[in-house]
């Protein structure tokens, strides 16, 4: 198994010798197709990029996708935090659940998640935050997060481009942003 630069259907692929990952006797090859993409990403933005420490609260958005699904189990079961998950619809909610998920937010039900996430974390906020959705969500996370609270960005699934952002909050609690993505990483 590998992971490929921009995605990739085929039998046989051409990548650098040091990408390339065994896939174990014990896990089915249309699994592991899941594992680069799905668990190297939830792995570096929670715990490499991220810096998740034990006993955290962590909210992020698409919990259904292979990336939440990947790092709600890595966020509850390994590194020891709590993780609130955001999805849509019943089915996901109880799937996420079953996973691991501490709070499960349902968007369809016209959740208020900032008033849910401070009633969760006792109005402190959540210490990291994982955005695959990008600026439309941009007032919610700096609510959403607490003092001194880290918010990672991955996706722009709701856009890339503002014309009014304001800075005010993000200032005043000390929040820090930081960008990654799996597309670029080198061989290094």
């Amino acid at each position: 198994m590998t992971l490929l630069s921009g995605g990739g259907y085929a039998e046989y692929v051409n990548v650098h010798k040091d990408h390339v990952i065994r896939v174990p006797d014990s896990v089915k090859v249309e699994e592991a197709a899941a594992i680069p993409e799905a668990w190297i990403t939830a792995y570096m933005i929670t715990k490499t990029v991220g810096g998740i420490s034990t006993g955290e609260d962590v909210f992020l958005y698409a919990g259904a996708s292979g990336v939440g699904t990947a790092a709600i189990q890595l966020i509850t079961k390994l590194f020891g935090g709590r993780a609130i998950a955001l999805c849509s619809g019943d089915d996901k909610v109880a799937e996420l659940k079953q996973l691991g998920a501490n709070l499960v937010l349902d968007r369809s039900k016209n959740t208020n998640i900032v008033e849910e996430v401070k009633n969760f974390t006792n109005g402190k906020g959540v210490d990291l935050l994982l955005d695959c959705v990008g600026v439309s969500n941009y007032d919610k996370n700096c609510a959403m997060l607490k003092q001194d609270g880290r918010w990672i960005l991955y996706g722009l699934m709701g856009g890339a481009k503002a014309s009014n952002l304001n800075f005010g909050e993000f200032l005043g609690k000390r929040l820090s942003m930081i960008s990654t993505t799996l597309r670029f990483v080198t061989t290094r």
